[in-house]
Formats: C-alpha cells, structure tokens, sequence
C-alpha cells in the first residue's frame, strides 16, 4: 500500500496560525498607537517651540511682548487699537503674513466689521473664516477641538493681559495692557500686591 502525501495544512495547524497572528497584532496595536501619539506630542512640542521663537521675535521687533489688542487698520473703526488676540499679532512670525495683512488692510469694508453694524450669523461665519482661518500651527494634534469649527481652533493659551473698557484698573488684579515695561497697577488692600 502506497501512502499518498496531502498538501495543506490542517484545521488545527490553521487555528494555531490564526491564533498567533491575533497575539501578533493584540501586542504590536498599542505600540503603534503609542508611536503615533509620540509622533503628537512631538508635533505639538514643536507648534509651541516656534510660538515661542516668534514671540521672541516679535519682541526684538517691538519692543513688547503682543497683548490682547494691538493696532490694526480696519476701516470704520474709530480707535486706532482693535482686539486682537496674540495669535494675530504673531502671525508674521509664523508665516501667515498673507492672513495678518487682512488685519491692516485700510480698504477693508465689510459691514460686519463696522462698528454698530448688523450682521447674520452665516456673514460672521465668513468673516471669520476670512481673518482667523483654522491654521495647523494653533493646534495640537492630540487635541479634540471638534472637526465642526471651522476658524480659530486653537489648543495653546498666553497671557497677554485684559483690560475690560470703562472698567476701573483699581478692581483689576495687577493688570496691565503692554507687559513689557508697562507699570502694574497694585489693587488696593490685596495681600498679594
């Protein structure tokens, strides 16, 4: 009797293959997630390492660090400050000149940027998309900041110093509008002043 030779593997050769393929993948899984958010916060290191680099820069350009409003061109608008977060005043300095110049721009004249004017929310909406684009530079990977916004994400906070209108400096804690130089103003009967 001749034994005939079958190629192939059996049912419990196959579910051994399987089954070590599983493991295979259980273990390797995590360490690639684990890559992958190494790869993050490298990213998000670097966003803030050039923030700080063109925070410096600004400052040997200035003279100050940017502050919560600073001088921007828009037409229509009476005082030759407007609000505008340190994130538009540093835009030069991260390569977003192009958006900055929307800013100082003198011929701008969209009703929604003047003040007093109606507008819908949908103009908003354009408007903000315009001057304050959603920029890969403000935002931290890692961060769940939500794919429905769509202008001015941003994951990183400075303090640049607020100064509400019309508001007495005396209640506010050492604020000061220009941080470089600028006197604090102590409040008084504060045991921290």
């Amino acid at each position: 009797m001749r034994r005939t030779l079958r190629a192939g593997f059996t049912l419990v050769e196959l579910l051994v293959v399987i089954a070590i393929i599983g493991v295979l993948v259980g273990l390797l899984l995590p360490a690639v997630q684990m890559a992958r958010e190494a790869g993050r916060r490298a990213q998000c290191a670097n966003n803030l390492k050039n923030l700080q680099l063109a925070n410096a820069n600004f400052e040997g350009a200035k003279k100050h660090y940017p502050g919560y409003q600073d001088r921007f061109g828009l037409a229509g608008m009476n005082s030759s400050f407007k609000v505008g977060s340190w994130a538009v005043a540093l835009m030069p300095y991260y390569e977003q000149q192009a958006v900055r110049d929307l800013w100082d721009d003198q011929t701008t004249n969209d009703p929604w940027l003047q003040q007093g004017q109606p507008f819908s929310s949908n103009r908003q909406d354009q408007v903000a998309i315009q001057f304050y684009p959603a920029m890969s530079m403000l935002s931290c990977p890692s961060d769940s900041l939500g794919e429905e916004e769509i202008y001015a994400k941003n994951s990183y906070a400075c303090n640049a110093g607020f100064y509400p209108r019309g508001q007495n400096v005396e209640a506010l804690d050492a604020v000061q509008q220009r941080y470089a130089g600028a006197p604090s103003y102590p409040v008084q009967n504060n045991p921290r002043a």
